[in-house]
């Protein structure tokens, strides 16, 4: 069994987990994968509790079975590629949440000593942004998931970006370093992995400007609204998580914590890599956060 950091975490693994940094600090939980042949076509995507354990049901993609207290995770998947495919989202996202985390949808990057953490549905551009972000001016943190504690410290999971391949010709990369392709037809796009926690700052929404050009920010001002929005984000909450552990999660305090102490924002953004680009490179987007909290 090899050992992986990941969220902050040191998981043993009897598989192979390409993409992640090994470790050889104690493991704090264990991933048991064992090979799963479905039968089905059903993609019914559903989760209970099982005393103090978590059953998730992935449709045609695997199961797992989540045990905070043993510090286990079995994943049952086809192949050993959709396990890596599928672990880290609702299975790591569920797993944290048992232990009184949070996982959230976003990508982030560092800059000018703050996390900026960019939420949105699948599709919104938080991997496109947040990758010629860190082109521009480095800082790249996380895609796609953030691990977020009681003391809003924040860490990554895989650190590589997930992209489509109209993306690949924005970004300067070496095809044979740094691009794999994954089960589903999208480029991991390897970045340096991070190893350090950092603090969350600012969450941003992210929505898609009608225009190729223009950028817009608006400081959300109503915390219920940014509350009910960070809900959205949670991974899974909404799609399948059981009603003990919705209410587990709200009883905890953070998201409310979130919504009160850090400032977010909607971001209306370009609607075309160029329109993209051109603000970067004029540094818009970091100006009107700083006008922002002026």
């Amino acid at each position: 069994m090899k050992r992986y950091f990941m969220f902050g975490q040191t998981v043993e693994s009897t598989i192979s987990l390409p993409y992640l940094p090994e470790s050889d600090a104690a493991p704090d939980f264990s991933l048991i994968w064992n090979q799963l042949h479905l039968d089905t076509e059903e993609d019914r995507l559903y989760a209970e509790m099982d005393g103090s354990a978590c059953n998730v049901w992935m449709g045609c993609l695997g199961k797992y079975r989540i045990d905070p207290q043993e510090r286990i995770i079995h994943a049952q998947t086809d192949g050993e590629n959709m396990c890596y495919s599928t672990l880290f989202n609702i299975p790591m996202s569920i797993y944290f949440a048992l232990r009184g985390d949070l996982l959230l949808h976003c990508s982030s990057v560092s800059a000018h000593g703050k996390l900026y953490s960019f939420c949105g549905n699948k599709g919104s551009g938080k991997s496109t942004l947040t990758t010629l972000i860190s082109e521009s001016y480095g800082g790249f943190y996380n895609d796609d998931s953030l691990r977020v504690s009681e003391d809003l410290s924040a860490w990554g999971g895989l650190q590589a970006v997930k992209l489509q391949d109209d993306t690949l010709h924005f970004i300067s990369c070496n095809k044979n370093n740094t691009l794999h392709q994954t089960a589903f037809q999208k480029w991991l796009y390897c970045q340096e992995p991070v190893y350090q926690p950092a603090r969350l700052h600012h969450v941003i929404f992210l929505r898609r400007s009608p225009s190729t050009d223009s950028f817009k920010v608006e400081k959300i001002t109503s915390k219920i609204h940014v509350y009910l929005k960070l809900i959205e984000n949670v991974i899974g909450f909404n799609s399948c998580f059981p009603e003990n552990l919705k209410n587990r999660i709200l009883s905890t305090g953070l998201l409310e914590q979130i919504s009160r102490r850090l400032p977010c924002y909607y971001l209306t953004c370009p609607n075309s890599l160029e329109g993209l680009r051109r603000a970067l490179a004029q540094q818009l987007l970091f100006r009107l956060f700083d006008e922002e909290v002026k």
